[in-house]
């Protein structure tokens, strides 16, 4: 795929990693059909950012904390 989604959370220190392109997740459930009404389903409504890999077949994410606060890089 060349595009992934990504929300990460640090539970050590602290700090989320999100976007603003909205899914609905879920502790117990990994396909959730359609992300409308997130909330009224019983689902969360989380953040995720875009990653375009372009045609790169290998590539990394680094999530970083530069300024004590967690900002997707």
């Amino acid at each position: 795929g060349r595009y992934y989604y990504i929300h990460a959370v640090d539970y050590d220190r602290g700090g989320e990693w999100a976007g603003g392109l909205y899914m609905c997740t879920d502790d117990k459930s990994f396909t959730i059909r359609n992300t409308a009404e997130c909330e009224k389903r019983g689902h969360r409504r989380t953040g995720f950012f875009e990653v375009d890999t372009g045609e790169e077949r290998d590539w990394t994410v680094r999530l970083t904390d530069p300024e004590g606060e967690a900002k997707p890089q």
